[in-house]
């Protein structure tokens, strides 16, 4: 007797997990990360986990610019250079979690933990 999975099939993330592939890519070439802002606005959100998902790398996009344009005016201040750090290490993080959520088929429920283990 063969056992089912409950699982989603990961294949019906392409988009999302193409999002933030593009996204990692962007922390060498920066034009990726505007490249996967467009795919992500424009890909279907009709299944509720790639929706989360979309939404949450938008959410995780635009802070960290608003970062990233507070810390190069910063720079001239040296506190810009502790905000670049932060916003890179933000980012990070939040595409690993996010992206380790999507490979087991979990929604982000909320951008306030990593929510890294599925209950």
């Amino acid at each position: 007797m063969a056992s089912q999975s409950t699982s989603a099939d990961p294949r019906d993330y392409g988009n999302a997990k193409l999002v933030y592939i593009m996204n990692f890519v962007g922390f060498v070439f920066p034009l990726s990360a505007l490249a996967a802002l467009a795919v992500a606005y424009l890909s279907d959100k009709s299944d509720k986990v790639v929706k989360s998902h979309l939404q949450f790398q938008i959410r995780t996009f635009w802070w960290t610019f608003l970062m990233f344009f507070l810390g190069i005016i910063g720079a001239f201040f040296v506190v810009g250079y502790f905000i670049l750090l932060f916003a890179f290490i933000y980012a990070l993080v939040r595409y690993i979690s996010g992206f380790m959520l999507l490979s087991n088929g979990v929604e982000v429920t909320g951008s306030k933990s990593l929510n890294l283990v599925a209950t």
